[in-house]
């Protein structure tokens, strides 16, 4: 099970704990107390007091070959933190004097023969603390309090010069937020998170006991406990008086919602020392005074103190995790405990949460209450209950007079949600009055707002009359200064308070949404109500991010509260009009919201032109396009081929800079192949295998690459640029001339750049893709073209760059299936499995990195499957080139041969049945994919998300690894190997909402196509029924018009 403990028979505490006290008097007593063997010693012990506790308590470290368990049960410490953290003061205390013995030991040496600056500050030391001797002695008569030390330390020495001010330095919100870089362990309720099963997670109901059993390894308290010494200036041998329990202050466990940016008390749901201080203790938490039970642990490896804390689940649904961490360091995360999801699943769990929700909206009647709209929402969008307690399948298991008893049993089920219903009703009823209030602080503060622009504005004109007489005066300037602020800091204002009312309308919409698309739904709110649900669906736009005005509104604004009762289908067309009308102005075009395959086989509507020609013309265009322009003939690739050769040369002329046999390697666009011959040529040395730069303190090379510029210069390459030397990974940028056959001269833009195995890495990875599906390249280089003309594939302006485009298209035909009537579907392993769904029972694209190992090598027909876990072994595994404390898994399925390329090639071609996706209706799946399909506030793009290891990757879990934040309501791409990375963190939420705009209007642009545009008369296009695949492409790709700001 992963327990800490085995558990006991009757549920209690574990065996081992249930002989003490909760933190007792025994938790005071030197820690050797612990570890030794009879009562008489222990007694012996506490009567001599509390010298040498904290020594010997770290004693017997680990063996130097020791290894975590495959379970991640004990995993080493991580790296220290060295330094002040955030809004510490550090005594200018010097503490060149204090002996070896107080510092990190290196394994397998004594602490007196290890300098200090042989173990590096970042790494822990499983050494103990040796026995006061020597060098403890000669501190005997240091002052025994930190004031003390520094009032004689300040007699001792020269006043000390005031500082300058230091620039205030960045911290994170939260570190070592991965399991692999943990220190500690919590498990809950016995099971245990692992870097192995990093989606094992419990399922429990709201207010459920949940017994937290953690895990601190001795070593790291030891190294923990003596840095804090040293940085609060105490006297060294203060370490000597301290026992387990002093070392355990304020160490923490606390309750928070998945993905929640920051530890400690204020942010967490609830927190529980340990053991608390005398200030403030766990009373209000329901614990014990004297805090929680806690053992020493010298018979694990390592040797570790270990503890139980009882918690409940909240009472409203969602994920929760327990952490690990110090309260007066909170930054630190010891430990993360597994996803704890909080689901309802039966009548009585369900009224209880929705009454306490309706009570919090109560409670906060008259204000803005995000809170309970989210809480409201989670609960509808999470209820599933268990079974089927409608009666349906009573009515089809039975005949005659068994049908009477299902629809009695249909009764009784519906009457079992009847207080669930009535409270659900009322939450709905205060989430429309919360959202009414809202609006009506809206237009208050945005006609306040626009008074004060008015006035200012006129303010200006005055001061700009004023000034056309005579030359304007200095208090004059001033006054339009102080007007400029004021004006700023108006719009500024005017501007959030849009955000404001925007966020409001998407938490409202949420809740909308979620109680129609949740079947159950239909259990606790009656179809009349639901009729109001939908009809308020119909009037949002996700595109607008608001509501359209409401056509039963007086004043034609907003006005949920106005719709009818009895809705019938005009008050629906009603309502569709109006979201139309302000789509049109908002985004110049109407969104289309009809799927390809509705056009394709009839079901939208009759179409001019038959909508599979009018594709298999746009499909044609498409790969004359590719084949035209983006192709790479071979001999561009011989130009570039002589162009590598000829900087290896050089670099090879260089052995006082390089060592012998140094590569230079292509890499990027053009060798993955989804470049054009237009692209950059980048390239990177690759220096051999243990060997490093001539020059050893020229640590990431760009003394070597300065000195390789000017052998460059010499050997006749053009403008060459050492800009970027000084960037993390440093790069030189010049220009290869070429002569062609006809004497005309052509030069090919180059980057060449250090060490750069991630960028080799990321390229192999891309080119198994390119050589398996050539449809991918045609595909790639089309979306390509599209960014770059719409204007949407500029990082340095926040949009995104190509290798975001790629990554999200395969993370596109990696998800989904060609479908045995010709759709394109969500790929699910499981109905592969059954069959009869999908075409080939395999996605479009295989994911490289999940794809089972064996599966190429099955007989033709074999469901596709994937690796719940990528491999984890020393092959795969290679530490980051620049973040020490990250690892990468380097893992993927590598096409080798020929042979193993032709295979794949072969399982993944079209099979020519005519249900086949062509490249144009693969592309209009793609744009609808992410213009509706895709939920960007939920999940992540990634190629390492597998729906055999729980589906998509959630936001909430890489807000817990990795401190993406929850807030940004927008696009996010893991990179594939650099799993920390957001590709898309360039993104704002302005620009994000023209990147989405562009999907939408390129998906609606091929609708109209298809269909003929006879009813697209805002595209002020004529003749789409005329349009020829060509005449498609161009459209779908024409530049956006200079004066077009794209909102």
């Amino acid at each position: 099970t992963g327990s800490m403990f085995p558990p006991q028979g009757d549920g209690g505490l574990p065996d081992i704990l249930s002989g003490l006290s909760l933190a007792g008097d025994s938790s005071t007593v030197p820690v050797t107390a612990f570890a030794n063997g009879t009562s008489s010693q222990k007694q012996q012990q506490q009567e001599t007091g509390r010298v040498n506790a904290l020594g010997p308590a770290f004693a017997s470290p680990p063996p130097q070959s020791m290894q975590p368990s495959s379970s991640g049960m004990f995993r080493p410490a991580p790296p220290g933190i060295s330094g002040p953290q955030k809004g510490e003061t550090i005594a200018a205390t010097d503490t060149s004097e204090v002996s070896s013995v107080f510092r990190p030991s290196a394994p397998g040496l004594p602490p007196s023969s290890t300098p200090s600056q042989q173990v590096p500050p970042s790494t822990p030391s499983a050494e103990g603390l040796s026995d006061k001797s020597g060098a403890g002695a000669e501190h005997e008569t240091t002052a025994a309090t930190p004031a003390a030390a520094k009032e004689q330390q300040q007699q001792s020495k020269e006043p000390l010069l005031a500082a300058t001010p230091a620039k205030p330095v960045w911290q994170p919100r939260r570190t070592h937020t991965r399991l692999e870089t943990q220190a500690g362990i919590v498990s809950c309720n016995g099971v245990q998170n692992s870097p192995d099963e990093p989606n094992r997670h419990l399922v429990i109901r709201p207010r459920t006991e949940l017994m937290a059993t953690w895990s601190l390894p001795l070593s790291y308290l030891r190294e923990r406990t003596i840095r804090r010494l040293e940085e609060e200036g105490s006297p060294p041998e203060l370490a000597n008086s301290l026992t387990i329990r002093d070392a355990l202050s304020t160490l923490t466990v606390g309750l928070f919602r998945r993905g929640c940016a920051e530890n400690g008390e204020n942010n967490s749901i609830v927190s529980k020392e340990i053991v608390p201080d005398n200030e403030s203790d766990n009373s209000g938490h329901g614990g014990p005074k004297d805090g929680y039970a806690f053992q020493v642990r010298h018979d694990l490896q390592p040797p570790s103190v270990v503890g139980t804390v009882p918690f409940y689940t909240p009472r409203t649904p969602g994920n929760v995790v327990l952490r690990l961490y110090f309260e007066n360091e909170p930054v630190v995360t010891l430990a993360t405990g597994p996803v704890v999801r909080v689901e309802i699943a039966d009548a009585a769990g369900l009224e209880s949460t929705l009454r306490f929700v309706l009570s919090n909206f109560k409670a906060k009647a008259g204000t803005v209450n995000f809170t309970s709209l989210h809480n409201f929402a989670m609960l509808l969008e999470q209820f599933r209950p268990d079974g089927d307690e409608g009666g349906s399948a009573g009515s089809r298991a039975h005949g005659g007079g068994g049908r009477g008893r299902g629809r009695e049993r249909g009764r009784m089920g519906r009457d079992e949600y009847d207080g669930a219903g009535r409270a659900a009703f009322g939450c709905l009823a205060e989430s429309r009055r919360v959202v009414d209030c809202a609006y009506e602080e809206y237009t208050k503060k945005k006609a306040k707002l626009a008074k004060e622009e008015n006035e200012i504005n006129e303010l200006l004109l005055d001061l700009d009359a004023s000034c056309e007489e005579t030359n304007e005066s200095e208090e004059e300037t001033k006054k339009r200064e102080k007007h400029a602020d004021d004006l700023n800091s108006v719009k500024r204002d005017i501007a959030s308070n849009e955000k404001k009312w925007r966020e409001m309308q998407n938490t409202f919409y949420s809740v909308l949404k979620a109680a129609n698309q949740n079947p159950a739904s239909n259990r606790i709110l009656r179809r009349e109500v639901m009729s109001q649900v939908k009809l308020e669906i119909e009037l949002y736009c996700p595109f607008c991010e608001c509501f359209a005005p409401s056509p039963f509104s007086t004043n034609g604004t907003w006005g949920i509260s106005n719709f009818p009762r009895s809705i019938t289908v005009q008050h629906f067309e009603q309502v569709r009009e109006s979201k139309a009308n302000m789509q049109q102005e908002m985004l110049g075009f109407v969104p289309r919201l009809c799927s390809v395959s509705s056009v394709l086989h009839g079901t939208h509507h009759s179409a001019p032109k038959d909508p599979k020609t009018v594709l298999d013309q746009v499909s044609t265009s498409m790969i004359q396009l590719y084949d035209t322009k983006y192709r790479v003939t071979s001999d561009v690739a011989r130009m570039r081929e002589h162009c590598r050769k000829d900087l290896e040369a050089v670099v090879g002329g260089c052995p006082d800079v390089f060592p012998p046999g140094t590569r230079v390697v292509v890499f990027g666009s053009c060798a993955n192949g989804f470049g054009s011959p237009s692209s950059d040529l980048d390239m990177c040395l690759q220096l051999p295998p243990n060997t490093t730069l001539a020059d050893d303190k020229d640590v990431n090379g760009s003394s070597a690459m300065a000195k390789l510029a000017e052998k460059l210069k010499a050997v006749g390459l053009e403008d060459v640029d050492t800009a970027r030397l000084t960037a993390r990974i440093p790069v030189l940028m010049f220009n290869y001339p070429i002569v062609t056959s006809n004497g005309e001269k052509i030069l090919l833009d180059c980057d060449l750049s250090m060490q750069n195995p991630l960028a080799c890495l990321n390229t192999s990875l891309l080119l198994s893709y390119a050589s398996i599906s050539p449809q991918t390249r045609v595909l790639v280089s089309i979306i390509k073209r599209w960014a770059k003309m719409r204007d949407i594939n500029s990082p340095q302006y926040h949009t995104l760059s190509s290798y975001g485009y790629i990554v999200m298209l395969l993370h596109f035909l990696t998800h989904h299936a060609a479908s045995i009537d010709g759709k394109v579907v969500p790929y699910y392993e499981g109905d592969a499995r059954r069959g009869g769904r999908y075409l080939t029972n395999q996605p479009l694209l295989p994911n490289l990195q999940r794809m089972q190992q064996q599966w190429p090598q099955s007989p033709r027909g074999t469901a596709y499957s994937e690796m719940p876990e990528k491999p984890r072994n020393q092959y795969c595994l290679m530490p980051h080139p620049t973040e020490s404390t990250f690892v990468v898994n380097a893992y993927f399925y590598r096409v080798s041969d020929q042979a193993q390329k032709e295979n794949l090639k072969q399982r993944f071609a079209p099979i020519q049945t005519g249900f086949d996706p062509s490249v144009a209706v693969l592309l209009a799946e793609f744009f609808h994919y992410y213009a509706y399909d895709f939920d960007f506030k939920k999940n992540v793009v990634s190629l390492n998300s597998s729906f055999s290891a729980g589906g998509l990757t959630e936001k909430e879990a890489k807000a817990e690894s990795d401190c993406w934040s929850l807030y940004r309501q927008i696009l996010a791409i893991e990179d594939p190997f650099e799993t920390f990375y957001d590709v898309a963190h360039v993104l704002k939420p302005g620009t994000f909402q023209r990147v989405k705009r562009e999907f939408v209007m390129a998906y609606s642009k091929l609708i109209d196509a298809m269909t003929g545009g006879h009813d697209a008369s805002w595209w002020d296009k004529d003749g789409i029924d005329a349009m020829s695949g060509n005449d498609i492409v161009d459209w779908l790709c024409e530049p956006v018009p200079d004066d077009d700001d794209g909102e």
